[in-house]
C-alpha cells in the first residue's frame, strides 16, 4: 500500500504543473499507525459513499510523514484516483477511473521510507476500498525520475 496526500494552490490556474504537489510514502504491514489509526482505525466507521470524504479532524501529517527529510524519489506525473481538477471529463468517479484520463499535472514527492500500519489497520482500509481505490502504475514514457540524496541538517 502507499499513502498519497494531495496538497493544491489556492490561487493559479487548474490542471498546470505547478498547482499540484502528492508526496506519497509506502506502507508495510507492521506496528500499528497512531496517527493513521484516526483515519483507518477499527472505530472509524466506513463511508457508504465515494464521494463525499469524511473529515478528519486533529490529523498532523508530520506525525505520519517522519521521514520526509530522507531521500525520495520526484517526478511529473498525474493523480492515481478519481479527483475534480476543472479539466477532467465530467463524470463519476468510478467513470473517471474507466476511461483511464487523468491529466499530467502533479509534482510528485514519493519518499524512500517505508510506514508501518497493522494487520487490522490494513484490513480496514480493504474493507473501505475492497478493489482498491486506484489505478495501476503507469508506464514512464518520457519523463524522468530524480533520486534526491538523504537530507543532512546544517
Amino acid at each position: 500500500m502507499e499513502v498519497h496526500f494531495v496538497f493544491r494552490k489556492s490561487e493559479g490556474q487548474a490542471c498546470t504543473h505547478d498547482q499540484y504537489l502528492v508526496i506519497g510514502q509506502r506502507i508495510k504491514e507492521g506496528d500499528s499507525n497512531a496517527e493513521l489509526d484516526k483515519i483507518f482505525g477499527e472505530q472509524i466507521q466506513l463511508p457508504t459513499r465515494y464521494y463525499p470524504f469524511p473529515m478528519v479532524s486533529q490529523f498532523t501529517i508530520s506525525n505520519v510523514l517522519k521521514n520526509a527529510n530522507e531521500a525520495s524519489y520526484r517526478y511529473l506525473g498525474s493523480l492515481t484516483a478519481p479527483a475534480e481538477l476543472g479539466c477532467t471529463p465530467p463524470g463519476n468517479p468510478i467513470e473517471q477511473l474507466a476511461s483511464g484520463y487523468f491529466p499530467e499535472v502533479v509534482l510528485w514527492v514519493v519518499l524512500q521510507p517505508t510506514l508501518q500500519m497493522s494487520k487490522a489497520q490494513i484490513a480496514h482500509f480493504q474493507a473501505l476500498f475492497p478493489n482498491g481505490d486506484a489505478r495501476g502504475p503507469q508506464a514512464i514514457k518520457s519523463r524522468s525520475v530524480v533520486k534526491t540524496k538523504q537530507f543532512d541538517p546544517p
